[in-house]
């Protein structure tokens, strides 16, 4: 088990897969006006498009605010802050300096970066995104991208199918992976979670893998979200990808445990 608190130390495979959500906000509706009042019309979507991302900035604002006075504090100005939930699975906040992207490479023998955070997330914690790629390439490690919206149920239903068939991707190429999004507190470690209750033979019961890295990593990923995932890939035709939302209301203990057949359908629908 690794706690880590540290404001530090070939070209790679590099991948950014947006991952779709009901919660990223509505696409702006095309303008219906004509002829001499196109420039209006383009004007008022423009300023309507504006308001709206004010509106998300605010939004993601408070709820990082909040999201500060849980006992899942994250403290941006403590740099990295991690624990080894596997041999090769490392869960852990954002590196945000080249010295982190040496320091996992070199003391934790990460070959792999996987980041979950969305753009904007970087953005609002000031981080130079491309300075910490630019090491990741200089170090000869690999780039994995799969962004989901912060805070976001639906958003992390969604994406999970698709991450955590490239995080068991990764472990299968004997990659020691880091995960990551912003605190390290809800979207990665819910990634985690599913990876470890679809893919490892260890946990038959969502809460047994929830338990397994909530006792090693103190944090509160959505676990109806998993729950969730994992009843749509089940109910998912064999050939559908991306695997559809069930449009269903859920049973109170579907999904929560799998048997091994379970399982292996599972994996036959992700591993592609």
């Amino acid at each position: 088990r690794t706690i880590v608190r540290s404001q530090s130390h070939g070209m790679t495979a590099s991948m950014t897969h947006a991952i779709p959500s009901r919660a990223a906000g509505r696409p702006s509706r095309p303008s219906r006006a004509r002829g001499g009042g196109g420039g209006a019309a383009r004007s008022l979507s423009r300023k309507r498009t504006r308001q709206r991302a004010a509106a998300d900035d605010d939004a993601y604002n408070a709820a990082m605010k909040a999201y500060s006075a849980t006992p899942y504090e994250y403290k941006h100005e403590l740099g990295l802050y991690y624990h080894r939930i596997r041999p090769n699975l490392i869960v852990g906040t954002q590196p945000t300096t080249a010295a982190d992207i040496d320091r996992l490479r070199d003391v934790e023998d990460v070959t792999c970066v996987f980041n979950t955070q969305q753009d904007k997330d970087m953005e609002y914690w000031k981080v130079d995104f491309a300075s910490v790629k630019r090491q990741i390439e200089r170090r000869g490690m690999k780039l994995e991208r799969y962004p989901f919206v912060d805070f976001s149920a639906d958003s992390l239903r969604e994406g999970l199918p698709a991450a955590a068939a490239a995080l068991d991707a990764a472990a299968r190429r004997g990659e020691t992976v880091y995960l990551h999004c912003t605190a390290g507190m809800g979207r990665s470690p819910g990634l985690a979670i599913a990876y470890m209750y679809w893919f490892l033979d260890a946990h038959d019961s969502l809460d047994g893998a929830y338990e397994a890295l909530t006792s090693i990593r103190p944090c509160g990923p959505k676990k109806e979200s998993i729950r969730a995932a994992t009843c749509d890939i089940l109910a998912a035709h064999s050939d559908e990808w991306p695997i559809k939302l069930l449009e269903r209301e859920l049973n109170e203990y579907e999904g929560a445990q799998l048997s091994f057949g379970a399982k292996r359908m599972i994996r036959r629908k992700l591993r592609r």
